[in-house]
């Protein structure tokens, strides 16, 4: 159960979290799709590990929120220079800073440390607003390169 911190009602929600089945490839589209192109303001590209989860995916995990059988959130971990790293953590809109971000990063720090990890990292863009997200959870910025922002966070 999770209480929406934002919603006036404190609205609790049953909200499961599980990996990716083949069912949820529309509603994983469209939610990525959409946060894209809401933050952006452009078509989404480039989502070939979306159209593919079972092959972008193939050495990690891909993981979804979901209430009342619909696809909230959505989290990718996979392995990059022998460290975890998160991808496509999307949470839709209005189930935004209930704490169901949170509960995905843990589960992907979870299957990094079952696989001996001992670092996680993650890639954003500056437009995205994620960031503080990240420096709450432990995450360290270390380097910027154009839009792109990098963090790590130890997990041993």
């Amino acid at each position: 159960m999770i209480c929406i911190k934002n919603s006036p009602l404190r609205k609790c929600v049953s909200m499961k979290i599980r990996e990716y089945a083949d069912k949820d490839k529309k509603q994983v589209i469209s939610l990525v799709e959409s946060s894209i192109e809401r933050i952006f303001k452009v078509q989404a590209q480039n989502l070939g590990d979306i159209m593919n989860i079972e092959k972008g995916y193939a050495h990690g995990k891909f993981f979804v929120a979901e209430e009342d059988n619909k696809v909230v959130a959505t989290v990718g971990v996979d392995v990059f220079r022998k460290r975890g790293r998160i991808r496509r953590l999307f949470v839709r809109e209005s189930m935004r800073k209930s704490g169901i971000g949170s509960k995905l990063v843990a589960k992907a720090i979870e299957f990094c440390k079952k696989r001996g990890y001992d670092k996680i990292q993650v890639s954003t863009h500056s437009k995205m607003a994620c960031l503080e997200f990240y420096k709450k959870a432990g995450f360290v910025e270390t380097k910027r390169e154009g839009n792109r922002i990098f963090l790590v966070k130890t997990i041993c």
